[in-house]
């Protein structure tokens, strides 16, 4: 055989491979899930020991997902496990895992249900080796409206609250910055509460004595309360005025989440 058959022939394998690969996806899609600020149910009876489930994402914000297997030979209900997907089916679940696990059969139970922080666009739901189950999720916007860098800092008003989305699947090293723009001398109180499975490290800086930044950290579902101030023996002075800057960034790669940030 010459080069040349033998490059058709390999051409014609790899087509039909990749055709016979397309054949099974699209047998192994199932229903689509579907996303509202209300609790929205997927019932699902699978057609393959693999299912996908497009998953469309209209906004940045925090998914809630829950979810119950069915037993094929009673009515009981049981966990569920699935892989969250990005759009490349890259799986992106919580601590770098291949797979989440929900039980939503137990309201009680501490896995009842997960939470992750995404950007808007296509993801996927994986579910593999169960016959009849139901994914129930919830969504919850969060803008994305820090800078990603100092010099493109958002601007942050007082008593103005804005917030920052770190979602799955993004890269570790991102930062959100915000800019406070202080007209005169004043103590400044900040705030940030962290939302989602994601801790922060939260980083102040600007003029002296602050200029090196004053680091803190706030742990998931919980609020950050700092205050700012120019220490001189026992005396608490006032900030000069100027510029101002909030570094926020996570603590971990494989979680996901989003803070507010405001101060006064």
């Amino acid at each position: 055989m010459n080069k040349r058959s033998v490059l058709r022939t390999l051409l014609a394998a790899a087509v039909f491979t990749l055709m016979m690969s397309i054949g099974v996806w699209a047998e192994a899609y199932g229903p689509n899930i579907q996303l509202s600020t209300s609790v929205l149910d997927t019932d699902v009876v699978a057609t393959d020991s693999t299912m996908l489930h497009r998953l469309e994402v209209p906004s940045d914000g925090v998914v809630s997902f829950t979810g119950v297997e069915y037993s094929s030979y009673s009515n009981n209900k049981y966990g569920l496990s699935f892989s969250l997907l990005s759009s490349s089916f890259t799986p992106i679940n919580r601590y770098g895992s291949s797979s989440t696990y929900v039980n939503g059969a137990d309201v009680n139970s501490s896995s009842f249900s997960r939470e992750y922080a995404l950007k808007r666009g296509t993801y996927f739901i994986r579910v593999t080796n169960t016959k009849y189950y139901t994914i129930r999720t919830l969504f919850t916007a969060a803008n994305d409206q820090g800078g990603l860098s100092k010099k493109k800092a958002a601007t942050l008003k007082r008593k103005a609250q804005k917030s920052c989305v770190f979602g799955a699947g993004e890269t570790y090293d991102k930062a959100e910055w915000f800019k406070i723009n202080l007209t005169k001398p004043r103590k400044l109180t900040l705030e940030v509460t962290a939302h989602g499975d994601a801790s922060y490290r939260v980083t102040f800086s600007g003029p002296k004595p602050y200029k090196k930044g004053d680091v803190s950290y706030v742990s998931s579902g919980n609020v950050m309360t700092a205050k700012y101030w120019i220490r001189r023996g026992r005396k608490k002075l006032k900030l000069k005025k100027g510029k101002y800057y909030v570094k926020i960034q996570r603590s971990s790669n494989n979680v996901s989440g989003y803070c507010t940030v405001k101060w006064w």
